[in-house]
């Protein structure tokens, strides 16, 4: 009975998140959730997760699929700026791209209270949430509560959009995840899919190395030139030598307009010009019109698995 116990005792204590600050590449308010095996790490200052990767032995995180930019190490946002700060990570942006011109005022780069703000943190037990402050143009402000697994290597994340001030915008939420070059994206192709081929292609050009399976459709990262396809499924999947990462969408879309030609989930893979072979799996969201008090929400689940 003292063994059973103890045993008891000893996977309880294992079973545990902890939350811990610490500098992360140069930021000095890095919040970090770890249990067992896994962590997440978290940047208020530029609203983005850095890293969610495995633990070596001495309990440090390891090298994890998500991209950083190392050249924006320590670096700030800069709102004001006309240049994207490309930090890498994971974040959210406000639909439809095409769209920011006239509700923005510009194309490029993104809205910034969604992409360069400083984000306030709330530490709720074992959830943190970031804030963003209340985006100019969209009226927008953004919740993103993000928890690790108790034992498991599973990140959720819940991105919550709460119209606050301005006229009625019609948007939805599109989550973007930047990670190294991989040896291949999978995409889901559902079984009733909107598409003749199972996709769509969003490039001008023909897509690098593509081809389709029974039920998802794989691409490879072209060296040469940017290129973006979607589908209308729910599950993307990263895979490297060593680990994969698969990103679900576990929360049921509202009713509304699909962007993209109707895509629900996009890949993104940006060349090596510039020194920034990386690829963005993007989660997205159901169009619809958000008038002040109206709240929007999704949920994605990250397993990140060892090969």
């Amino acid at each position: 009975m003292k063994l059973a116990i103890a045993l008891f005792a000893v996977v309880a204590l294992q079973a545990q998140v902890t939350v811990e600050k610490a500098p992360f590449h140069g930021w000095s308010d890095a919040v970090l959730l770890k249990n067992s095996v896994a962590v997440v790490v978290i940047v208020p200052s530029i609203g983005r997760v850095m890293n969610f990767s495995f633990l070596d032995k001495s309990g440090q995180p390891t090298e994890g699929p998500l991209w950083n930019n190392r050249m924006m190490d320590g670096k700030a946002v800069e709102p004001a700026s006309q240049q994207w700060g490309n930090f890498g990570g994971d974040k959210s942006w406000p639909e439809l791209q095409a769209d920011w011109p006239t509700i923005e005022k510009r194309g490029w780069p993104p809205p910034t209270g969604f992409d360069a703000s400083v984000d306030t943190v709330e530490i709720n037990g074992t959830e943190v949430t970031l804030t963003t402050p209340v985006d100019p143009s969209y009226g927008i402000r953004e919740h993103r509560v993000i928890s690790l697994d108790k034992s498991a290597a599973v990140m959720t994340i819940t991105t919550t959009y709460e119209k606050v001030t301005g006229e009625p915008v019609k948007t939805g939420i599109w989550t973007i995840t930047q990670l190294i070059s991989p040896e291949n994206v999978y995409a889901e192709i559902p079984a009733k899919s909107v598409f003749a081929d199972g996709y769509s292609n969003l490039s001008p050009a023909p897509l690098f190395e593509l081809s389709k399976e029974a039920d998802r459709v794989r691409v490879r990262r072209d060296p040469a030139k940017s290129t973006k396809m979607g589908t209308d499924g729910n599950w993307l999947l990263w895979t490297g030598p060593d680990q994969s990462l698969k990103i679900e969408r576990i929360s049921t879309p509202p009713d509304g307009e699909w962007p993209d030609k109707g895509t629900r989930l996009n890949v993104y893979t940006n060349p090596d010009r510039g020194g920034q072979p990386y690829v963005e799996m993007e989660v997205m969201g159901a169009m619809q019109v958000m008038k002040v008090g109206d709240k929007a929400s999704s949920s994605n689940r990250y397993t990140l698995t060892k090969q």
